[in-house]
This record gives structure tokens, C-alpha cells and sequence, in this order.
């Protein structure tokens, strides 16, 4: 479905050393990721992001984390809409 498997594994380090790496997987209309990012000094946080398909071209995506209770809390999210080039 949409070209890649349904779940799959997405490491990645930035220009900085940090590291980011987790799972997304393909449900219904949306993409969910849950991935940890790890600094170079060894502590890392745990993040998890939900992309919803709202339409043929609309989308809406959020980003959230851990609080010290363990729940899951809002970061951001967006709402775009792809264009033709």
C-alpha cells in the first residue's frame, strides 16, 4: 500500500550527531511513527507523529511526546494540502 511495506524501520543521524530512529506503519488513511531521538551525549526522548490522509490532497499532521507522567502530549500539528507542480 502506497508503495512502501507496512511498517518499516527509518534510522537517520543529523549534522549535529543526533540520532533519530523508530517505526512507521501504514493504517487505513494514515501513517503513524513512533521514534526516538538520541543525542550524541547519550539521552534520547521518545517522540510520535500521526499523518491522517483527509482527502484526495489534504492532510493533517501532528507531533507529539512523553510527559514525565508518561502520557502523550501535543507538540504541534498541521494541516496541508498538496499542490500540482
Amino acid at each position: 500500500m502506497h508503495g512502501i511495506p507496512p511498517r518499516r524501520n527509518l534510522p537517520n543521524t543529523d549534522n549535529e550527531g543526533n540520532r533519530t530512529q523508530g517505526e512507521a506503519a501504514w493504517a487505513s488513511n494514515h501513517l503513524e511513527q513512533e521514534f526516538q531521538l538520541v543525542w550524541p551525549k547519550g539521552t534520547s526522548q521518545t517522540f510520535r507523529s500521526t499523518m491522517v490522509r483527509t482527502g484526495p490532497d489534504d492532510y493533517d499532521w501532528n507531533v507529539q511526546h512523553r510527559d514525565k507522567e508518561g502520557e502523550w502530549v501535543d507538540m504541534f500539528g498541521l494541516e496541508y494540502k498538496r499542490q500540482p507542480a
